[in-house]
């Protein structure tokens, strides 16, 4: 697996120690990896809005204009269908019970950086594994698209692309819906309707007429 990550530091020195020491954990692992490095929080944000997504996040705290605690709330927003996580790389440890409502991954402490950080990208690889397997890959114009099985309500036809809607966005696909019925009856989808696939653990109410 290709592994994207995000550096956000306005250290210059700290995105460089942090790129050179985490990309070799992987190497070692036998994954690749793309290492980004942002020294303003607002240059990391203009990447997720449009449309990139990471799979880690490194993050200081205490950075200009928008702070890592905020910054990190702001990419949860972002990223809610797709398999990332945040770890904090700071000496404010008087910040990390602020950092809680993030609900990072790791909050690695820099005086102890190189010490604590092969653990930290050993478990950040595992959650994102771990999530990796519960996922589906569509193919869309732009390329391909991952969700997890859970996130999906249903899937609509729409002509010849489909609708696939989760609770946050709505994605346009290019399959069939038949293609679609056959790849996912085991995962619990259930074709209701000639234009509907409805994941069942998202159904609450069944009437004569409606789901």
């Amino acid at each position: 697996m290709h592994f994207k990550v995000a550096i956000c530091d306005d250290e210059k020195a700290a995105l460089e120690y942090i790129s050179q020491a985490i990309q070799p954990l992987f190497a070692n692992l036998h994954y690749t990896v793309s290492i980004d490095c942002f020294s303003r929080s607002q240059q990391l944000l203009d990447v997720l809005q449009s449309g990139n997504q990471y799979h880690m996040y490194f993050l200081d705290i205490e950075m200009p204009s928008i702070d890592g605690i905020d910054l990190g709330n702001l990419i949860n927003q972002y990223s809610q269908d797709f398999p990332y996580n945040i770890i904090y790389i700071s000496n404010r440890l008087e910040k990390v019970f602020d950092t809680f409502r993030v609900a990072p991954l790791r909050f690695i402490r820099k005086q102890y950086f190189y010490e604590e950080i092969s653990e930290a990208v050993n478990a950040s690889i595992t959650y994102i594994m771990d999530r990796v397997k519960n996922m589906i890959s569509f193919e869309t114009e732009n390329g391909l698209l991952s969700l997890p099985f859970q996130n999906i309500l249903y899937i609509e036809s729409n002509n010849k692309t489909q609708l696939v809607v989760t609770p946050q966005n709505t994605y346009t696909i290019l399959s069939s819906l038949n293609k679609l019925e056959i790849d996912l009856m085991d995962k619990g989808f259930i074709r209701i309707h000639r234009c509907y696939l409805v994941n069942y653990c998202h159904i609450y109410l069944i009437q004569q007429d409606s789901v």
